[in-house]
């Protein structure tokens, strides 16, 4: 259900992306962001992450920690698609909440 909803946004990002002439095949930096409810969970996350070859920020105390990170990936569908696979399998294996995806455009 998750990824259906992600790809439908991702899927009207593409779009606008093409109309302001974005090539999409070239290699950008893709931030991410997750939230998670304890600390614990998102510093696993981020563990797991870094070991995957993000760059890994993590903001917040104890409770509602906020998790961001960036790796370099293009935007075709292929490369969308596996990337939306597995943040939103990170985000389900540490108990967290995925947010969605940014980058900027490559003209």
């Amino acid at each position: 259900m998750e990824f259906e909803r992600q790809w439908a946004m991702w899927l009207e990002q593409k779009e606008a992306r093409r109309e302001m002439g974005d090539r999409l095949a070239a290699t950008r930096d893709v931030d991410h962001t997750w939230y998670f409810p304890f600390r614990g969970r998102a510093k696993a996350a981020e563990d797991e992450l870094s070991w995957r070859g993000y760059r890994v920020r993590v903001s917040g105390a104890w409770f509602n920690v906020a998790v961001y990170a960036t790796k370099p990936a293009s935007l075709n569908d292929a490369s969308v698609e596996e990337m939306l696979h597995e943040v939103l399998a990170l985000a389900k294996e540490h108990g967290g909440r995925y947010d969605g995806f940014g980058a900027v455009g490559v003209i």
